[in-house]
């Protein structure tokens, strides 16, 4: 039986050590960002000269799949978009 209980309290000081290791890593990974500089965009999307009154900006991100970023077009035509990875992109505009 006192070989048991070694065993449990064994498996528990494991168990703790590597919860208390994925918390650190955890938040080492939370600290250091996800390894790539971001920016912000601005502008205006003009057709025909004239603004556009309203639509949607997007950034296609070439090298990192799946971060698109959406920026809303304003009545003046500016529109904006924050916090962008940077490298190359792709631009589409809806409107």
């Amino acid at each position: 039986m006192n070989r048991r209980k070694n065993v449990n309290s064994f498996q528990h000081e494991n168990a703790v050590r590597g919860l208390v290791g994925l918390i650190l890593l955890a938040g080492l990974l939370f600290a250091t960002g996800c390894g790539y500089s971001t920016g912000d965009i601005s502008g205006v999307v003009r057709f025909d000269g004239q603004p556009l009154e309203a639509g949607m900006v997007t950034f296609h991100h070439t090298k990192l799949s799946g971060r698109n970023i959406i920026a809303t077009v304003q009545p003046d035509g500016k529109y904006q978009a924050l916090h962008c990875p940077t490298g190359p992109v792709k631009v589409t505009v809806q409107a």
